[in-house]
């Protein structure tokens, strides 16, 4: 059982479905600040800061094109700016078992 192949460069994809954003204490995340482009002016035009858009690495599921969401992207509660927040692989499924 082998995974597809794919470039060294990951393709992020991101679903424009509205979900809850996930944290949970003491455990690690990432957060990075998106670059001005009219991705992050659409999202925050829609000023929904406590919404996010989930991010997914393409192949890297075994079953799916799409695979499992690594994060998700979310205005600030300020609406200044778009972060990525980078999560454990298939977060949605794993925080809840902590």
């Amino acid at each position: 059982p082998f995974q597809p192949p794919r470039t060294a460069h990951p393709v992020v994809r991101f679903s424009c479905v509205d979900c809850e954003p996930m944290v949970i204490d003491k455990l690690p995340f990432d957060k990075y600040e998106l670059e001005p482009s009219p991705l992050t002016q659409y999202i925050l035009e829609r000023k929904s800061p406590h919404t996010c858009w989930q991010v997914f690495v393409s192949s890297s599921g075994k079953y799916s094109e799409l695979g499992h969401p690594f994060g998700y992207l979310k205005a600030s509660t300020t609406l200044t700016c778009v972060n990525l927040f980078v999560m454990p692989y298939n977060y949605p499924v794993l925080l809840p078992l902590l």
